[in-house]
């Protein structure tokens, strides 16, 4: 879902678009003709479609930039609704600051902040960034569960 700033950038980029639609049409009405007069209007076309061009890649730029933003900022507010005095996790949405987790084995799981797709990445799963363990009781037997933290851009 995208967010306020996300949606007046993508206007902006289709605008970017539109215009240099309109000069590439423009410049197929001089593409046939030949001539100092005629080569000075296709190479200007062509200054303005690169100019556009340039001003449509740093638009994307603001996009990832104010997606990334939007992201952190939800994970931040996630992290703060958690209570210093906690004593349970039940009831408690880790997708909210976690979308994926992977396990790799019944006593080791990977927690993964950020881009949900890891393909690629198998080299931060079995060398997280932070690690650490949850001592857990079930009847009267003590488990320890390994527990990394991955940050996937």
């Amino acid at each position: 879902m995208l967010n306020d700033e996300e949606l007046i950038i993508d206007e902006e980029i289709k605008k970017i678009d539109d215009d240099i639609e309109k000069l590439r049409n423009k410049a197929l009405k001089y593409k046939d003709k030949f001539g100092d007069f005629y080569d000075e209007i296709k190479k200007e076309i062509n200054l303005e479609i690169r100019e556009l061009a340039k001003r449509k890649h740093l638009k994307q730029n603001d996009k990832a930039i104010a997606s990334s933003g939007y992201k952190i900022k939800k994970i931040i507010d996630a992290v703060k609704t958690i209570p210093s005095d906690i004593v349970s996790l039940d009831g408690f949405d880790f997708k909210q600051i976690f979308p994926r987790a992977v396990i790799k084995r019944k006593d080791q799981i990977i927690l993964i902040i950020g881009n949900e797709n890891i393909k690629g990445n198998k080299k931060f799963i079995t060398n997280p960034l932070f690690n650490t363990h949850i001592d857990y009781k079930v009847r009267k037997t003590m488990f320890t569960c390994k527990v990394g933290i991955m940050i996937n851009k």
